[in-house]
């Protein structure tokens, strides 16, 4: 067995994130480090709109960074720290590929995950001149940055400025910053802690002439101090640190007074925890500086520094603003913008716009100028953001607590239901749908459905298409649909074709005619000039453009036309075919072209043509022919990352897509995608800023613009499609759009700032609709809840998920009542271990309404959760009230197990219950039934064999439904420590999978006759498991918390024995120790998986395996079933491990960090083959003995036939 791993979208979490100039312009980006990959983002000066420059992986753990400029150079560079043990230096390549490349790359370690192992945090001196490495015990480790003639960036050989010692001795590290000391020797000041909890501030300075690290300073700071702030030094500020502890902020360095200068950090009110600093930015303007610090519970500081004579005499504390949610990065840029990342404590990335500075404000403030004086007890109630407006936000799905794969809305793709954040971070219950956001923007009432409508963006003006009549509408000042009567056009007819630009006439096709209207400026204006077809004849179909027309008509011909001096000229050349389709290449008028070079003609013998145009009234030539497998019922010619490309859709629901050669017309490089049983329309979306940012492709605005405003196909088969290129250079992507069936779209100017907007007919409604944004795959919708969540369960007839929620150290507040809920409010307590609020709440998945709340009071906790239908049922418990779907069916019970005041370590609990609802009012509100007592924790439950199987300890037991509580009908112990987790087999209704913490996972196999369990296959190798999946009756798999992905399977002597052909010898052959799994396939993902299944992702596509992580990416592993398949994925990806883009660590010790890796072909690296220069494609392909093409095709296959992007 053999996987082809793939992402289909990353992880969400930010680790950290930092300000540069890495372009070598004049804009700011903002680079940031999602786990495994490294992505490059700018915001717009004028919009403040957040633009993906750069995305790649790097196969390795980002643990650090930071930025630098090598005095003299005109970029910043990135130093960067991965589990490795080695440092990283990259530049960002804008000219090039567009992405960031590997300029050094020094190891200092075998690994870089050890506390003693330096890499953990990196620093970097404010000039440039050095960078610091260090471990969270000992090791410190500097590096003197230098430049060669060239302008290339060297490193030196390290020199260690560790402090030794062990033990009693030993030191740990909290953190390390660039002291600013101008242009004296680099310092860099460390926070360290040593064994007996002694906390200190420490400055290493490099000696450049010496070549020598020395520990030159230290002071003792407060033993909670936790980070460093470094100040600006020189003429902009009085150099040294400010060191955050709990509660309080102050400053340190050489030279400071006795009694230090000391402020109170603002709490908020009833809340008597001190504030503790988890992120902070500092900003420098002309001649001041002012820092923004943020506590853990999302709270922002506003830090003022007065300073005389390089010596601070004050400090101020005030108390900015409110988000929701501690950040893992805060970067504050020039054009007047704050970016907050979220990391895994929930909520998402946002860019706010600074409205004022908060110097005017009378929030709560703490000031001070020596220790001595009196604390400040300043306090403040969190408000709604005054200081700061939301400008954009990218969505973050982290921490994903658990996620299911479905689809209820019965879209072309499924769904992804998705449980994450935590109390006070947005905790909710998020609807991902894979595709491309859209906005919708307004919508008016058509006099009935329409079948197409069309849009001339240079003159506003919308022809919406009827059986026999076309209305003719324009958008007014308000932005309301009005009908424009005096616009010139055919309303008496239904329109084929409409084109309009800015400095050239309009264009309108009818079954009819051609009609040309000239501008009222130009020569001739106001004139209306017409093409009639043959008599007798009608037109079938039209493609339009600004001098060149392409018409078909029933007679069995395609016509050119040229426009000249304000008449439409035919061509006497013309095409003898049967059209059922036409497209005209995009006009590249920043090349200086004026008319299309080449149109495309979809035929009834099921071809695509491509024609070279010529010049106007020549003759036209067949540059190309691709046979299709039905009639094209769409095509389009559209510009896609930066190359030209034909479309067709077919009436059998295919995707025909291929590249153009922009001299000779050839088609190459031919890609085929399912879409759905849906003839495919297509229909383009042009952009128009794609020609201005080539000009300027150094600059990252221009970078954002051509992200932008690249042209985009829209496919609709039945539901819309979007087919695109996120970035210049980057591959063509085909994703739906998370938006309902349209009948018809076309392209539509509207108000600026809106880079795709589209006017559409659905359902008798015209609706103007905008893609978000083209960088993110992805749309997520928010169903808001309480507590952090822990689990779910589907009630598939009505679409409602019961949710449970829990918060640990919290209790209901009886005084206090939630207003929209009728539920209590919570309050945490100081010394609340053991004390649990939690509840659990039946939420619709399809408008997000609650629908009832089951409060669990007393200190109960929800623990595990599972429907369950019983085989038997006593006396008193009928069919029939669950709705008319279920009325056949036994009803179902929701079984919900508690614990009282729960402890975590060691893990215990005053008394254990399960708790059994019936799902009542057609599945949307839960009725208690009973409770019964149980003896251990109820760890998880899994309906089985028309039982109920619950995990206690090390046992499983089975419970039957009784009348007044649950009737035990079996027990017995399967596991050696704790039973975690339960899966069931299919296809065989006996046996079970169940996972112990520590020990793996066990098939178990009931024996209903003797009523107990037995142990038929378990593991020799250790694994703590989060997630386990059968896939056949023999097959699971598995994942770790170390985020390993396992597959194992009965070796092939047990399957025989286990289930042998004859019936019979069943009972003869069971064996007396169980058998050892067998390991098919062992992968390192690198984060905890929460959510294994085996799922459908595309139309008509075989399961593949779907799981995601904790930081919220979401991932899938392809079976490969031909042998020839893996042999050439194997080679290709050992073959790139040489050729890594981004080398920072050997691919295949990453892939193997806890077991060698084994029958997992990773996907990442193998799509990453298409980044590399044509030369080094040549050559791996050359020795792979295939071509270029059929190695991009088969990867190309691999993600589009199996998984939904």
């Amino acid at each position: 067995m053999h996987l082809y791993n793939l992402t289909l979208q990353p992880a969400s979490a930010i680790s950290t994130a930092a300000l540069g100039h890495f372009t070598g312009g004049k804009t700011q980006e903002i680079v940031i480090a999602r786990h495994e990959r490294l992505e490059l983002w700018s915001a717009s000066p004028t919009t403040g709109r957040l633009t993906q420059l750069s995305t790649q992986p790097v196969f390795a753990q980002i643990r650090s960074l930071a930025v630098f400029r090598v005095p003299g150079g005109k970029q910043d560079h990135v130093a960067l720290t991965c589990d490795n043990g080695a440092l990283s230096i990259l530049a960002y390549e804008p000219q090039q590929q567009r992405r960031f490349a590997l300029v050094q790359h020094h190891e200092f370690a075998r690994t870089g995950l050890r506390r003693g192992a330096a890499g953990e945090y990196v620093a970097s001196d404010p000039r440039g001149r050095a960078v610091m490495v260090a471990g969270v015990e000992r090791a410190k480790l500097v590096y003197v940055v230098t430049r060669d003639e060239d302008a290339r960036v060297l490193l030196a050989s390290p020199l260690d400025a560790g402090r030794g010692g062990s033990g009693s001795g030993g030191v740990a590290c909290l953190g390390v910053v660039g002291v600013d000391v101008g242009y004296e020797n680099p310092v860099f000041a460390a926070l360290e802690v040593a064994a007996k909890g002694a906390a200190e501030v420490a400055y290493y300075e490099l000696d450049l002439g010496l070549n020598h690290v020395v520990r030159r300073w230290s002071s003792a700071v407060p033993s909670s101090a936790g980070r460093l702030v470094a100040l600006p030094g020189g003429s902009d500020g009085p150099s040294g640190v400010l060191v955050c502890s709990a509660g309080a902020i102050e400053w340190c360095a050489p030279g400071m007074p006795a009694e230090r200068v000391r402020a109170d950090i603002p709490r908020r009110k009833g809340d008597a925890r001190p504030v503790v600093v988890v992120a902070h930015a500092v900003h420098r303007m002309r001649a001041a500086f002012f820092i923004l610090a943020q506590g853990a519970a999302g709270d922002l500081y506003k830090v003022t520094v007065e300073y005389a004579e390089g010596t601070v005499t004050r400090l101020r504390v005030a108390y900015f603003d409110s988000l929701m949610g501690a950040s893992t990065g805060l970067c504050i840029l020039r054009a007047g913008f704050l970016f907050a990342a979220a990391g895994c404590d929930g909520g998402a990335h946002r860019l706010f716009q600074f409205a004022n500075l908060g110097d005017d404000s009378d929030e709560a403030a703490a000031a001070g100028a020596a220790a001595a004086e009196v604390a400040s007890d300043a306090c403040f109630e969190p408000r709604e953001l005054e200081s700061l407006a939301l400008v954009d936000e990218l969505e973050c799905a982290a921490p994903v607590v658990r996620a299911e794969v479905l689809n209820l809305a019965a879209e072309a793709v499924p769904q992804v239901y998705v449980l994450g954040g935590r109390t006070g971070a947005q905790p909710a219950l998020r609807v991902v749908r894979r595709g491309l956001d859209v906005a919708e923007l307004a919508e008016s009432a058509l006099p009935g459905r329409a079948s197409h409508v069309f849009s001339a963006r240079a003159t506003g003006l919308v022809a919406v298409s009827f059986a026999g009549q076309t209305l003719v509408l324009r958008a007014g000042e308000d932005g309301a649909m009005q009908e424009d009567a005096r616009a010139g056009l055919a309303t008496d007819q239904p329109t084929l074709a409409l084109y309009a630009s800015s400095a050239a006439a309009t264009l309108q096709a009818t079954p009819r005619s051609l009609l040309l209207l000239q501008p009222a400026g130009a020569q001739g204006g106001g004139r209306r000039a017409e093409w009639l077809p043959p008599a007798g004849h009608r037109i079938t179909q039209a493609a339009l453009s600004a001098a060149t027309q392409l018409v078909a008509t029933d007679d069995g011909h395609v016509r050119v036309l040229d426009v000249q001096q304000g008449e439409m000229l035919e061509r006497t050349d013309r095409l003898d075919l049967t059209a059922t389709c036409l497209a005209l290449a995009p006009v590249d008028r920043a090349a200086g072209q004026r008319a299309p070079r080449f149109a495309a003609v979809g035929c009834a013998d099921g071809s695509v043509r491509i024609y070279a145009l010529g010049a106007p009234g020549g003759a036209l030539e067949m540059a190309a022919v691709q046979a299709v497998a039905d009639v094209p019922c769409g095509l389009a010619m559209a510009v896609l990352g930066g190359r030209l490309h034909v479309l067709a859709g077919l009436r059998s629901g295919v995707l025909v897509r291929a590249l153009v050669d922009e001299v000779s017309g050839e088609m190459e490089a031919v890609r085929v995608r399912f879409l759905g049983a849906h003839p495919v329309r297509l229909r383009v979306l042009e952009g128009a800023a794609d020609a201005d940012a080539d000009a300027d492709a150094d600059s990252a605005d221009a970078d954002a613009d051509a992200a932008g405003a690249a042209d985009v196909v829209v496919a609709l088969a039945g539901q819309p499609w979007a087919v695109h290129a996120p970035r210049r250079g980057a591959a063509v992507r085909v994703v739906p759009l998370a938006y309902d069936a349209v009948d018809d779209v076309a392209a539509f100017a509207a108000a600026e700032g809106v880079a795709r907007a589209m006017v559409a007919v659905a359902q008798g409604a015209l609706k103007v609709l905008a893609l978000e944004r083209v960088d993110i795959e992805g749309s997520q919708a928010a169903i808001p809840l309480r507590l952090t969540p822990r689990m779910m369960q589907l009630h598939e007839a009505s679409g409602h998920f019961a949710v449970a929620e829990a918060e640990h150290r919290a209790v209901w507040d009886g005084e206090h009542v939630d207003e929209e809920t009728g539920t209590p409010e919570v309050r945490r307590t100081e010394q609340g271990e053991g004390e649990w609020a939690a509840l659990v709440r039946v939420v619709s998945a399809f408008d997000g309404a609650t629908a009832h709340v089951e409060v669990l009071r007393d200190g109960w906790s929800v623990v595990s959760m599972a429907n369950v239908r019983f085989a038997a049922l006593p006396d008193g418990l009928v069919h029939g009230d669950d709705g008319p779907l279920e009325q056949q069916l036994p009803p179902l019970f929701l079984a919900v197990g508690c614990a009282r005041n729960l402890r975590l370590r060691p893990r215990s609990c005053a008394a254990a219950e399960l708790r059994l609802y019936r799902w009542v009012d057609g599945g949307c509100r839960l009725a208690l039934v009973h409770t019964t007592e149980l003896d251990h924790i109820p760890q998880a439950m899994l309906p089985f064999a028309g039982l109920l199987a619950v995990a206690q300890g090390r046992s499983l037991t089975m419970y039957a439904l009784g009348r007044r509580r649950l009737l035990r009908k079996a027990q017995a112990t399967v596991a050696p420590h704790l039973v975690t987790l339960l899966a069931p087999v299919p296809d065989a209704p006996l046996r079970l999978l169940a996972a112990d913490v520590q020990e793996s996972v066990a098939l178990v196999e009931y024996d209903a006759a003797a009523q107990g369990f037995s142990v038929l296959v378990n593991d020799s190798v250790p694994r703590y498991l989060t997630c386990i999946r059968a896939l056949d009756d023999h097959t699971v798999a598995a994942a770790d918390k170390f985020g390993n992905l396992t597959v194992l399977r009965v070796p092939e002597r047990g399957q025989q024995m286990l289930d042998p052909l004859d019936a019979s010898a069943m009972v003869t052959a069971r064996p007396q120790t169980p058998f050892l799994w067998d390991a098919l396939c062992e992968y390192h993902v690198g984060d905890p998986v929460t959510m294994l299944e085996s799922r459908a992702l595309a139309p008509a596509a075989r399961p593949v395996l779907v799981y995601a992580t904790l930081r919220g990416a979401l991932m899938a592993a392809v079976p490969l079933p031909a042998r020839r398949d893996v042999e050439l994925l194997v080679r290709l990806e050992l073959a790139l491990r040489e050729t890594l883009v981004l080398p920072v660590r050997d691919h295949g010790k990453y892939r193997s960090a806890f077991v060698p890796v084994k029958g997992v072909v990773d996907g990442d690296l193998c799509e990453s083959f298409e980044a590399l220069g044509e030369d080094v494609r040549s050559r791996i392909a050359e020795s792979l003995g295939r071509s270029v093409d059929e190695i991009s095709k088969k990867l190309d296959d691999l993600r589009s036939q199996y998984t939904f992007g």
